[in-house]
């Protein structure tokens, strides 16, 4: 009787087992419960197993230096001047480097930095130089030194620090001694049907904590409890601007401009424009109405090297691998999308505590008179895991909630008439919760628009200068998104047709409530 991994030669081919519970799942059961788990298998195995129950890493924290303008600038007297700024946070800010305005492009010579001034040469390049307003940032973008320059000073990146926890999950099987002897008379295995239902109990549950897990410390029964922080849970902690609600009619448009950031962050070059989508039939059946509404190219059927089948939807910034995930479809979140970076995560167990299948009892009912008896009528057997999740990037990764509806983007003729939905308080300016925000949207006098917020169906009838405005109370979510619905009688292409609201976030995870489409 075998105990390596989880599956007994009862249940398959010497040639079929392997080391990896994942692997074993994922061979056997591809587009089962736990395809994550699954897929986890092929993930290349970097480091080594944790030595401790808590888990600590490092994450790189990519920037590019910049500052904010803190008192406005008069314009340059001339090409060469020396002025110094005011700005916000000048730590990255180091002599020799060029800084470009954001609002005018004119480019800045950096020749001294004190605290939070910084001396720069004005018109460093052919832009003029026009005032700068305070709340510009200036950007850096490279280095500019004479010949036998002295050696800049360095600029570390910096890094930020996260840790997890390690969980143990538990699994067990028994069939009775009677059970057992009327199944064997009858020719049925009921041993090796439990004992598969077990396993894949036992991956749906290492799943399911590996996505919504929450970090929890404390004692039952005298004795030491732990579960560890999920997917969802690093990304609200490390990323809350990548939690977002879908509008209520979800176009091509509002989906690129939201799922754009997560490709900023690169950890594997190979792939770096590929991530995975997790959705449940909702999300799938509305990602699919929009595909087809965009023709084949951008939404088409496939299988990748994990060896599970998914659909392939495209953006400008890169490509996402879509499959339903069969345990959304029971969870109350209707319509939720979770986008995966899998190369800036790991599942690592404990040394010593990689997946372990132990028996008890088991030559019970045996005719050779060699029977264990732990006192229990019955033979079983338990699966014991003990691992944690690290996940090195959380800003490569996204959940997107409320996805049921798709709109029509584009479908509007190129015209002479233009317009645009706006916010009074944008991103990345913050709102608290449960406040109110303003919604403006310009376009066609008299023109009636449609627009979609995270809860409905918004109409706006635009004034005689063609302006039109409607109030909305946002919640606890991260962010809300409004996107004009586009009609093609009406001629008019919206740009920009997606706005954005960002809430403050407390200490704490806000929990999910359930979702109607």
């Amino acid at each position: 009787m075998s105990t390596l991994g989880i599956f007994n030669t009862s249940n398959f081919a010497p040639t079929q087992m392997t080391p990896s519970f994942a692997s074993v799942i994922h061979e056997n059961y591809p587009n089962g419960t736990a395809p994550l788990l699954g897929i986890s298998s092929r993930i290349p195995k970097a480091g080594s197993p944790v030595t401790a129950i808590k888990h600590s890493w490092y994450m790189k924290n990519f920037f590019l230096p910049n500052c904010t303008v803190s008192v406005q600038v008069a314009p340059s007297a001339g090409q060469g001047t020396l002025t110094t700024i005011d700005v916000t946070e000048a730590d990255s800010i180091i002599e020799g480097m060029v800084l470009m305005v954001e609002s005018t492009y004119e480019q800045l010579l950096v020749q001294g930095v004190s605290g939070n001034k910084v001396t720069v040469r004005r018109q460093a390049g052919s832009t003029p130089g026009r005032a700068i307003a305070a709340g510009t940032k200036l950007y850096a973008i490279g280095t500019a030194f004479e010949e036998s320059s002295l050696r800049p000073l360095p600029i570390g990146q910096s890094y930020s620090s996260a840790d997890n926890i390690t969980q143990i999950f538990r699994n067990s099987w028994a069939v009775s001694g009677t059970a057992a002897a009327i199944a064997l008379q009858v020719g049925q295995s009921q041993v090796a049907t439990s004992l598969k239902e077990a396993a894949m109990l036992h991956a749906r549950d290492i799943e399911m904590s590996m996505i919504f897990g929450e970090k929890y410390e404390g004692t039952l029964k005298g004795q030491p409890l732990r579960k560890m922080s999920g997917i969802k849970s690093f990304i609200e902690t490390y990323a809350p601007q990548n939690v977002m609600q879908a509008p209520k009619y979800l176009t091509y448009d509002a989906l690129e401009e939201m799922t754009a950031p997560m490709f900023n962050i690169v950890t594997d070059n190979m792939n770096s424009n590929d991530r995975l989508l997790f959705t449940d039939n909702h999300g799938m059946a509305a990602l699919s109405k929009l595909g087809r509404s965009l023709g084949t190219r951008d939404y088409t059927g496939g299988e990748t090297q994990f060896g599970m089948k998914f659909n392939s939807f495209q953006t400008s910034h890169g490509t996402f691998q879509v499959m339903t995930h069969p345990l959304f479809n029971t969870l109350p979140m209707k319509g939720m999308m979770m986008f995966l970076d899998l190369s800036s995560m790991e599942l690592k167990h404990l040394q010593g505590r990689d997946t372990d299948y132990k028996e008890f009892n088991p030559n019970a009912n045996s005719s050779s008179g060699i029977a264990q008896d732990n006192g229990i009528d019955a033979k079983g057997g338990t699966y014991t895991s003990e691992v944690t999740l690290e996940v090195h990037a959380p800003s490569a990764n996204a959940i997107i909630y409320g996805v049921c509806e798709i709109g029509c983007s584009p479908c509007v003729p190129v015209t002479n008439d233009s317009g645009s939905i706006t916010v009074d308080k944008p991103c990345p300016q913050q709102v608290e919760p449960n406040s109110t925000v303003t919604v403006t949207v310009k376009g066609k006098a008299g023109a009636t628009v449609q627009v979609a917020t995270p809860t409905a169906l918004q109409s706006v009838t635009l004034d005689a200068s063609g302006v039109g405005t409607f109030n909305y109370n946002v919640g606890d979510m991260p962010n809300y998104y409004f996107a004009i619905v586009a009609d093609p009688s009406s001629q008019t292409v919206y740009q920009p047709a997606l706005a954005a609201v960002c809430v403050k976030q407390g200490c704490e995870p806000k929990p999910q409530t359930e979702q109607e489409c």
